[in-house]
């Protein structure tokens, strides 16, 4: 496997991970009162998936 396609199939994953993300905090968002440590954790991943994006969005504008 080329280094450009090992690329592709990482930020594939990255993104599939921030639409699952997605998908949990909406979820999670709909309860009435979610724990401050489910928000936290949200955060916390959210941020993770954030810099991620950002380095594929980054990545592919230098292409």
């Amino acid at each position: 496997m080329t280094g450009s396609r090992i690329a592709d199939v990482i930020e594939t994953t990255q993104l599939d991970m921030a639409e699952d993300l997605l998908e949990h905090a909406a979820d999670l968002l709909v309860e009435a009162r979610p724990a401050p440590e489910q928000l936290r954790f949200l955060l916390a991943r959210t941020g993770e998936v954030l810099t991620d994006v950002h380095r594929i969005a980054v990545s592919r504008g230098t292409r």
